[in-house]
């Protein structure tokens, strides 16, 4: 009787940033990394670093996680919105001064 031995899979820190995770939620939810390795894509870049793919989904759904990731969500929708108006302010402002 043979067994299967599943192989771990592992999410890079890139891959994390793409889920919205961010250098300080990473250090404060994972920590160091559970793996690293050689750069498959520039070997003279530094060592790619990996995490557990199912260390990463449980974090996910942690109370404080989903906390954090709401308010960063919340926070960037303020600056982006802000970024808006402000550009919108200094279109009219440029339309004024062509005008005049």
């Amino acid at each position: 009787m043979t067994t299967k031995t599943k192989k771990k899979e592992y999410i890079s820190k890139s891959g994390l940033k793409y889920r919205g995770w961010t250098e300080f939620a990473i250090n404060k939810f994972l920590g160091e990394p559970d793996k690293t390795v050689k750069n498959p894509h520039y070997s003279s870049s530094s060592p790619m670093q990996l995490f557990d793919k199912k260390k990463c989904l449980k974090k996910e759904k942690l109370k404080t996680f989903i906390a954090w990731k709401e308010k960063k969500d919340m926070l960037s929708k303020k600056r982006s919105d802000i970024s808006l108006k402000t550009a919108e302010i200094k279109r009219q402002e440029t339309n004024k001064a062509i005008q005049n």
